[in-house]
């Protein structure tokens, strides 16, 4: 079954809770019999002094309903049927990025599916919605996405202009992204010492991800994890990073590389047999072992900075 994404359910119930989530939410409902009905996005979002809260979704083959809704505000429903039209608003995004200084762009239109942009409120009932499909698996991941859809047309009725507009921002997930606590240690030829403190894997598709490079600011790598469990393709990522011979070891100190102590590669705790390159779903727990050399070399014999880190998901 199709997982359902109400956008009045999901936005409210997000971290950063949006204006129209608040407690003094704005009145949507009127009794004076003098007020004309309105038409409005009940959880319209923009404009707002606010920043847009992202749903986080799994990445996953499954799609997830986000659903865009219409409806009458006024004392009672009406006894006609109307039909709203909604487009979308790629302008919004750019004013919102000008707003908050933000980078967000309109999502790719493989990952999501719009079966209309008009939908019928019936008569004597109060609201209706248009159901997006959104495709995780197919969503850029190496871009902020987001959604924006507003109401232009409601029968002539009157459109609220302040609840008109709804921004969606949508990110991604795998199931290896999370904060993690380290253990280990730095081995390095002039400063070896213990690594500690947490670090975060981010997501860069369903199977690989990013996270910090040893304790060095700006430094990171990425790899993909197996469905055995194997660590593959490590890239050394960032400035620095890239301009080194960087990646896995598959042994302790192969080339012989002379440290300072007190602790040394290949002697317990630090064997390549327990830091070998793996991930263990039961335990939620990486064991990485990898280097780089930051003058000549082309191996990981050449490696005169050698890390084992440990990383236990919080």
């Amino acid at each position: 079954m199709k997982n359902k994404l109400s956008i009045v359910g999901l936005v409210c119930a997000a971290t950063m809770l949006l204006t129209s989530c608040l407690k003094d939410d704005a009145i949507t409902d009127y009794t004076d019999q003098s007020i004309k009905p309105v038409v409005l996005v009940p959880n319209g979002n923009w404009p707002s002094t606010q920043a847009a809260a992202p749903i986080a979704l799994d990445f996953s083959s499954t799609p997830y309903e986000v659903r865009v809704y219409a409806r009458v505000s006024w004392s009672k429903p009406l006894g006609k049927a109307l039909e709203v039209t909604f487009k979308e608003d790629d302008a919004a995004i750019t004013n919102f990025n000008t707003k908050f200084g933000s980078n967000w762009v309109k999502m790719n239109t493989s990952a999501y599916s719009i079966p209309a942009f008009k939908v019928t409120i019936p008569a004597d009932q109060n609201e209706a919605y248009i159901p997006v499909q959104i495709f995780p698996d197919k969503v850029d991941l190496t871009k902020f996405n987001m959604l924006a859809f507003t109401m232009t047309d409601a029968s002539g009725e009157a459109i609220a202009v302040n609840f008109q507009t709804i921004l969606v921002p949508i990110l991604i997930k795998n199931i290896y992204e999370a904060n993690y606590n380290i253990s280990g240690y730095f081995f390095h030829p002039s400063s070896p010492r213990s690594i500690g403190g947490t670090k975060y894997f981010s997501t860069i598709n369903g199977n690989r991800v990013q996270g910090q490079l040893g304790d060095l600011g700006g430094w990171t790598f990425r790899v993909d994890i197996s469905g055995s469990g194997a660590l593959t393709n490590f890239e050394g990522t960032g400035t620095t990073a890239t301009t080194v011979v960087n990646g896995f070891m598959t042994a302790d100190n192969p080339g012989g590389v002379v440290f300072p102590g007190p602790a040394f590669p290949g002697t317990a705790p630090w064997v390549h047999s327990t830091y070998n390159n793996s991930y263990n779903a039961a335990t939620k727990s990486f064991f990485i072992h990898y280097g780089y050399n930051a003058a000549a070399g082309t191996s990981q014999n050449d490696f005169t900075r050698q890390m084992y880190e440990k990383w236990t998901r919080q």
